[in-house]
């Protein structure tokens, strides 16, 4: 995204764009006020240069690759308006753009974040021999903490657990506290006997973080464990860790010790509930709550658990130095789209289709 002037960020939970030609009504009869938070549709408001008249539009704005805005609608038309239908009296909206003042519009599918995750599989643990082999310690090496804005915004949130669904929350709250960028926290595990079986010692491991109140909010398992392989996996998104393990006499650790480490990066994907509500709360003061057209309406939360979202990025020039927003010189005005599942009608008319794409002006 360019370097930020007016950000804005648009919920829609229905792909079927508004018609008609009333600004605040869905299909120019209903009004937004009716419709549910959970099934809240929105548009793209225009004024054809040849009427004059506004309305609701569901053709092409923009022709993709082609560099230009497209005939009909891109070269003919005023202006536009993203539009979303809330629950209030009042639809929110972007300003008036111009089609030709768009820079870059992108538009991303909705992808599944992928949690992080490190699989173990033990040898069996040799037994003390003159006290050269000892026990084993596990650990746990926390890396990264989860900083996105819901996290700050409400901890609380038992759907940023994503350990049952990429889109259901499974209800544990990360339990930590502390600057993380500061250092690794270490946390100690479990601490496996000498001579313990392979098939054992995954089960020690198992046990140790589900019985374990701060470990088994941190951490959970797709799996028990078999044939002495054991799968831990981060419950929330942006957590990063290392487990370690490593012999009380010796000190030899991790592969020395004959264990095998397979690793699941994490990637945070697209679209995901907690992404979407991070983006919607970090940028509301700048689009609804503390704007005077909508005071003093206070606007529900429109992201859905459960709704896998595509989006549509959209930069766009603007009058400097008379202009939305700050209004600083060289910069973009920015608004995306978050729409269930698909890009949909919206993908026609920015002209970006149904799949990942990304045009520049």
């Amino acid at each position: 995204m360019a370097p930020s002037n007016l950000n804005q960020v648009f919920v829609m939970n229905n792909n079927a764009l508004a018609t008609g030609g009333v600004f605040n009504t869905v299909d120019g009869t209903a009004a937004y006020s009716t419709l549910a938070v959970s099934a809240n549709r929105g548009g793209v408001w225009t004024r054809p240069l040849a009427t004059g008249t506004q309305v609701y539009t569901v053709a092409a704005l923009f022709g993709g690759n082609t560099g230009a805005p497209v005939a009909p609608l891109g070269m003919t038309t005023d202006f536009f308006q993203v539009v979303q239908g809330t629950n209030k009296s009042l639809p929110i909206a972007t300003p008036l753009i111009s089609p030709k003042d768009v820079r870059r519009i992108k538009a991303t599918t909705y992808t599944a974040t992928t949690l992080h995750a490190q699989g173990w599989t033990f040898p069996a643990i040799p037994a003390a021999v003159a006290g050269v082999n000892g026990s084993w310690m596990v650990k746990c090496d926390i890396r990264v903490a989860p900083t996105f804005y819901e996290m700050f915004s409400n901890p609380s949130n038992g759907n940023l657990d994503l350990s049952v669904t990429p889109t259901t929350g499974g209800g544990k709250i990360f339990p930590l506290l502390g600057n993380f960028s500061a250092g690794r926290t270490m946390i100690p595990i479990v601490e496996i006997p000498a001579g313990t079986s392979a098939a054992n010692a995954a089960t020690l491991v198992y046990n140790a973080i589900i019985n374990n109140a701060t470990l088994n909010n941190l951490f959970y398992f797709s799996a028990a464990p078999t044939t002495g392989a054991v799968t831990v996996t981060a419950r929330h998104p942006g957590v990063i860790f290392d487990i370690a393990i490593f012999d009380t006499v010796s000190k030899a650790s991790d592969v020395t010790l004959g264990a095998t480490i397979a690793t699941t990066g994490f990637n945070a994907g697209n679209g995901n509930y907690w992404q979407v509500i991070s983006a919607e709360k970090s940028q509301r003061a700048r689009y609804g709550n503390f704007n005077r057209m909508y005071f003093p309406f206070e606007q529900p939360n429109y992201a859905q658990v459960g709704t896998q979202y595509a989006s549509i990025e959209v930069s766009y020039e603007h009058n400097w130095p008379s202009s939305t927003g700050i209004a600083r010189a060289g910069e973009l005005n920015n608004f995306t789209i978050y729409a269930p599942t698909a890009l949909g009608t919206y993908g026609t008319v920015f002209g970006t289709g149904a799949a990942s794409s990304e045009f520049n002006y």
